[in-house]
């Protein structure tokens, strides 16, 4: 038996569009938002996937979804607010009381990245009926990422005057 498919697809622009890309020299995994709904003109886009080790595993590690701090200059904030997603892709669990993590298995991002979209599709049925939904697709990345985040560098002072 050959149950009944679609025979052609229609699909819309992406509402949302994440792409994670591994960053070896970080040794992290970035989740940049490269299609947001409503995007301001400056997104604060990168999202860091930052490893952690499993509950009750000394050795196995998952990525969770972390935030970089909003730090403006001149801000006078003691506290500077955590950048969260915008895309529903990343935000999963942010919603919820408490807040729930997002993890994710570390091959999951392979060292050429993952693109992942959502958006509507449509299809017409054998009896001439329209069918839309909204599907979430992933596939292969373009390759690595570098955010320019780095650790213990050594950098020249010039000396003063």
């Amino acid at each position: 038996m050959v149950p009944p498919a679609a025979q052609k697809v229609l699909e819309g622009r992406p509402l949302d569009e994440v792409m994670l890309a591994r960053d070896e020299m970080a040794n992290m995994v970035w989740g940049v938002e490269r299609a947001i709904p409503l995007m301001s003109s400056v997104p604060e886009n990168w999202i860091p996937m930052i490893p952690v080790h499993i509950e009750g595993d000394n050795r196995e590690t998952q990525l969770q979804r972390a935030s970089m701090l909003r730090i403006l200059t001149g801000d006078t904030n003691p506290a500077p607010d955590a950048v969260k997603p915008r895309t529903s892709l990343l935000r999963q669990g942010l919603e919820e009381t408490p807040a729930q993590k997002y993890l994710l298995h570390e091959e999951e991002v392979p060292r050429a990245g993952t693109r992942v979209t959502k958006s509507f599709q449509r299809t017409r049925w054998r009896d001439g009926r329209a069918w839309v939904w909204l599907g979430v697709r992933k596939q292969t990345g373009r390759g690595e990422g570098s955010s320019g985040l780095a650790f213990d560098r050594i950098i020249d002072i010039p000396p003063r005057a």
